[in-house]
């Protein structure tokens, strides 16, 4: 359905613009190791997190998350053009 990204010619994205202002930006090589203009080229992970939604809302019943019976909770990282340190934000709103 989304194929990965795994040239420069996989998607219109990044582009030349883009590479760019990346190289501007302060301490580039966070985001190109190396120089490395692959660890950019993360637009299929960019499509699959739009598919999915990037935060959820889940109820608490009675102290307990409520997915029901087989209902789970996943922290998936679809980027995987560089390892990285992720980071999650908990919200508890209510009483």
């Amino acid at each position: 359905m989304i194929e990965p990204h795994l040239s420069k010619d996989s998607y219109y994205y990044p582009g030349p613009k883009h590479y760019e202002a990346v190289e501007a930006w302060p301490h580039p090589e966070q985001w190109l190791p190396n120089g490395d203009k692959k660890a950019l080229w993360n637009g299929d992970a960019h499509l699959k997190v739009i598919l999915i939604s990037s935060s959820q809302t889940v109820p608490i019943s009675k102290g307990k998350l409520s997915f029901g019976k087989t209902g789970y909770l996943y922290f998936v990282d679809f980027d995987r053009t560089r390892e990285r340190e992720r980071f999650f934000q908990l919200t508890i709103m209510g009483e």
